[in-house]
C-alpha cells in the first residue's frame, strides 16, 4: 500500500465521520469509528473461535477471518455465536468432529 493511498483513505474516513485526521498529528477514531471498529473486532474473534474449533491453524484462520469479517451479515454472526456456544457446551461433539475429520 502506498503512502498516497493511505492518505487518501484517511481523508475519506475523516470526511465520512469515522475518524479525525490531521496531517503530521495522527488520527483519532470518532465515536462512530470506534463503534464500527468494535463490531469488526467482535466478528473477527467469533470467526477465529469457530475456525479454532474446526482445527484450522492460527495463520490461516486469521487470514480467513480478515477476509470474512467485513462481509458477513450481523444475523449470520449472531447465529454463528450461538452455534459456537452450543458446541462448547457439548465437547463430545467437538471431539467426534475432530475424530471424523482425521479420517
Amino acid at each position: 500500500v502506498s503512502a498516497p493511498s493511505v492518505t487518501k483513505m484517511l481523508k475519506k474516513l475523516d470526511a465520512d465521520g469515522y475518524l479525525i485526521y490531521e496531517k503530521y498529528y495522527g488520527i483519532n477514531l470518532t465515536g462512530e469509528g470506534q463503534r464500527i471498529a468494535d463490531i469488526i473486532k467482535q466478528k473477527h474473534g467469533i470467526l477465529l473461535e469457530f475456525f479454532e474449533i474446526l482445527g484450522i491453524g492460527k495463520e490461516i484462520a486469521n487470514q480467513d477471518a480478515e477476509g470474512l469479517e467485513h462481509d458477513l451479515n450481523d444475523k449470520t454472526i449472531r447465529r454463528l455465536r450461538k452455534f459456537i456456544t452450543f458446541l462448547k457446551s457439548n465437547p463430545k461433539i467437538i471431539k467426534q468432529f475432530h475424530e471424523f475429520s482425521r479420517k
